[in-house]
């Protein structure tokens, strides 16, 4: 994330945990409020689509499903969907 400097608009990179920065280009000393602010990350996919189809039809001939939804049931269409989420703090 980058902010731009209060005193010359530079961009100053903000670091995690960082309470004070130092523009580069002018040195001003920036104070960060992170009362307000919301870290986004991003988590990179621990399953590929044949291992998700693989986990669905496991599911699907479970004791929590209808009795034989394995056997009914087609797949017909895969989605990957990014659900995004923060942590405020």
């Amino acid at each position: 994330m980058e902010i731009k400097c209060p005193q010359c608009g530079g961009d100053v990179k903000v670091i995690e945990g960082e309470t004070f920065l130092t523009c580069e280009y002018c040195s001003s000393a920036i104070y960060i409020d992170k009362s307000k602010v919301v870290f986004h990350y991003m988590l990179k996919p621990t399953i590929d689509e044949a291992g998700a189809a693989a986990s669905l039809r496991r599911w699907m001939a479970g004791s929590s499903t209808a009795k034989g939804l394995e056997n009914e049931a087609r797949m017909t269409k895969q989605n990957s969907y990014i659900f995004p989420y923060g942590i405020s703090r």
